[in-house]
Formats: structure tokens, C-alpha cells, sequence
């Protein structure tokens, strides 16, 4: 879960998942389920906290798709 006060980085890896790391640890885990949450290395990747306790992550594939996921 976001940790509330813990800044956290998003990246798109080179196997084609978005990662996230926690300054707290900075230890990369994959965001998501699936594996190609994202599409591609190197993609656009956003994420915003609308709900307390939660993160969005969105990100653009190769196709030009738009992919998103949570985690809480």
C-alpha cells in the first residue's frame, strides 16, 4: 500500500511493466498483476491518489493504448 508521506518513484522497465519504488526502501517492485501492464520500455507513466490509501497508475502501450491499474 502507498504509504501516506513516502514519496514514490514509476518507471516503465525494460521487460515492459511499470515499477514503482518507495524512497522509504528503494526497492523496485512491479505494479500490477499483469505482466506488460505499460507496452513498452521507455513509455509515459502517471499516477495520481484520488482515494486516501490508494494509487492510480496509468501508462500508453506500443499500440497506442491506454493502460490502467491500482494498488491499495
Amino acid at each position: 500500500m502507498p504509504d501516506p508521506g513516502v514519496a514514490w518513484a514509476l518507471t516503465s522497465g525494460v521487460d515492459g511493466t511499470v515499477r514503482s519504488a518507495s524512497f522509504a526502501d528503494g526497492v523496485w517492485r512491479q505494479v500490477g498483476s499483469k505482466p506488460n501492464t505499460s507496452g513498452e520500455s521507455g513509455g509515459h507513466v502517471a499516477a495520481t491518489c484520488r482515494v486516501p490509501g490508494q494509487a492510480e497508475v496509468f501508462a500508453d502501450t506500443a499500440d497506442g493504448s491506454l493502460r490502467w491499474t491500482w494498488w491499495s
